[in-house]
């Protein structure tokens, strides 16, 4: 083999073994760069300058801070440092630079805004890159850039502050709580005690842990408390139970304590935890209760007057004895019944008035009837107040009742005797001019037709002498009752004196009264009046008069005009009816 033949064929290995370094190197640099991109974060190289401006970023940076690599090599269109929040900047710089000063590496935590504006905590690792130094000086070469790795730490962050909220909560809960709390062994050997449950007891941490809580308790409830530590286990990991306590000063208390079973992985018993709550007040504020509601109890069920409550939807939530009397049935049956199951429709209009008042915060005094269950009436006088809950809204009313029927009663009798005749139960005189003149003027000032009756019994005088008064009387009621019958609601009648009647016809022409007049002097001549002794004859005379708008006249002047043209039809011959013209 010639020389250059040998120089040719040592070229061509070397030329195989370049290529074979490059594609290694190649292959290397595939590796390196696939690593570099899926990594959980941004790896760069930047200049030390106030907008570290990067020379190199991983394609990380788009899920890091939202910005793709072109925007963030030199700085086209935003510079890292203009991400790092301003209230971290100046503190990443001076950290940055004292770990150059002193070529070491350099670990931040900071946060960062990303392209969306979302803030994010970060972790940056990284280093600076010097020139070679030569000779004493290889240790100060020049800086030339950092390098370093940049990693989402938000998650974790927000762990670590959950995490010390948590832990300063607990510390607040255990420590800084008014509540006691202890933990102790199955025997009642105390493992932990807060400040409350010292300061409580007036002892030392050091005093209680490793003794019995038993020493505190009252002997007469020292096996209350023994069986309910008990009676917390893996079947019953939490109990609530009551006992006393003594303090350090002598004073007995009472204590609520919930325990809860602290079991092993195998559900075995270890301690017992413990929180207490004194509730001394409590128990004297419910027994100073159960006597003022024994007091109200008895004042109530021995009252003379009828107690009654109802709630916004006007049910029954109380009543006493006395009420359910009144009502007659029973407290029981009361209950939850609605205040209109007492009452006619007619009480149920009024009651529901009465209750929007209440609703409105006003109480009043007023008389009301309500419908027993047995049908009868309850005439009762009620002094009624709202009641309102906490927050000032409506939430029923409260009544006392006082019965007032026998009054009502005695009112009406004397009404009616003020206002009614004894015999015939019709209008008296006196009753009736006071009806008559209103109806009497009403007509004149609007111009309304207004006639009126006058009737008298024929031959009375006959009757009373042959069958005695005492049947007269009975005569006059039946009269009485035909002249009722055929009457308009309306219209006003009333026994005039011994046999005569009156009655006032409003809304009434002339014609119109003569045909009421004739109808009732035909139904008494047709019917005769049942008494006692059997059937008695009657006949009527009656004049009738109207008022006119053409002319002045007073009621006494009608009552005139009736009474002679009832004298007419007397004269006519009885049994008839005359209505009054100018000839009479």
């Amino acid at each position: 083999m010639s020389q250059h033949e040998y120089a040719l064929r040592k070229l061509l290995e070397r030329l195989n073994q370049n290529q074979h370094i490059e594609q290694v190197l190649r292959e290397q640099q595939r590796i390196l760069i696939t690593l570099l991109d899926n990594l959980p974060g941004m790896v760069y190289r930047c200049r030390n300058d106030p907008d570290w401006t990067m020379e190199f970023v991983s394609d990380g940076c788009l899920e890091l801070t939202g910005y793709p690599v072109d925007d963030l090599v030199d700085s086209r269109v935003v510079s890292y440092a203009s991400l790092i929040h301003p209230a971290d900047r100046a503190g990443v710089w001076e950290q940055v630079e004292a770990a150059v000063r002193q070529r070491q590496p350099f670990r931040l935590t900071y946060r960062i805004r990303t392209a969306a504006g979302e803030e994010r905590w970060v972790f940056e690792q990284g280093r600076g890159v010097f020139e070679p130094g030569r000779g004493v000086l290889a240790s100060q070469g020049k800086l030339q850039a950092l390098e370093g790795f940049i990693t989402d730490i938000t998650e974790r962050k927000q762990t670590e502050e959950l995490l010390q909220l948590s832990e300063a909560r607990y510390r607040a809960i255990v420590e800084n709580q008014t509540d006691l709390l202890c933990r102790f062994l199955p025997d009642g050997t105390l493992t932990f005690v807060n400040d409350a449950y010292c300061r409580y007891f007036g002892r030392s941490h050091e005093d209680l842990l490793a003794t019995r809580f038993l020493p505190m308790i009252p002997d007469e409830d020292q096996d209350i408390a023994l069986a309910q530590t008990a009676a917390c286990t893996a079947e019953n990991p939490i109990n609530t139970y009551i006992h006393r306590v003594i303090r350090a000063d002598g004073e007995w208390r009472w204590m609520q304590w919930t325990d809860q079973a602290i079991l092993d992985e195998n559900q075995a018993l270890l301690e017992l935890q413990s929180v207490g709550r004194d509730i001394t007040d409590q128990r004297r504020a419910e027994d100073a209760l159960r006597e003022s509601e024994a007091r109200y109890r008895r004042i109530v069920e021995t009252a003379q007057e009828g107690i009654w409550q109802i709630d916004a939807e006007g049910r029954t939530t109380l009543a006493n004895a006395r009420m359910a009397e009144m009502l007659g049935c029973t407290v029981a049956a009361m209950q939850g019944k609605s205040l209109f199951d007492f009452m006619d429709e007619e009480g149920r209009r009024i009651a529901e008035a009465n209750l929007e008042r209440r609703r409105q915060g006003i109480a009043e005094q007023h008389d009301f009837k309500f419908r027993r269950l047995d049908g009868g009436e309850l005439w009762a006088l009620l002094a009624t107040n709202p009641i309102t809950d906490a927050h000032g809204r409506y939430a029923g009313a409260l009544a006392m009742v006082t019965d007032i029927t026998d009054r009502k009663r005695m009112e009406d009798a004397l009404r009616q005797l003020a206002t009614q005749d004894s015999l015939t139960g019709l209008f008296n005189r006196r009753h009736f001019f006071s009806l008559a003149q209103q109806e009497f003027e009403r007509s004149q000032r609007y111009g309304r037709p207004l006639s009126l009756l006058m009737l008298d019994l024929d031959y009375f005088k006959a009757i009373n002498d042959t069958y005695g008064h005492q049947l007269g009387d009975q005569v006059l009621q039946a009269v009485a009752g035909t002249i009722r019958a055929g009457l308009r609601q309306v219209d006003i009648a009333c026994r005039y004196g011994g046999e005569e009647f009156v009655v006032l016809l409003p809304e009434t022409t002339p014609t119109t009264a003569l045909s009421v007049a004739q109808r009732v002097c035909a139904a008494l001549a047709t019917v005769p009046a049942a008494t006692t002794q059997g059937m008695v004859s009657v006949t009527v005379s009656i004049g009738v008069a109207a008022l006119t708008d053409h002319e002045p006249l007073t009621l006494d002047g009608l009552l005139e005009r009736a009474d002679r043209a009832l004298y007419a039809a007397k004269a006519a011959g009885r049994n008839r009816v005359e209505l009054w013209s100018p000839a009479h």
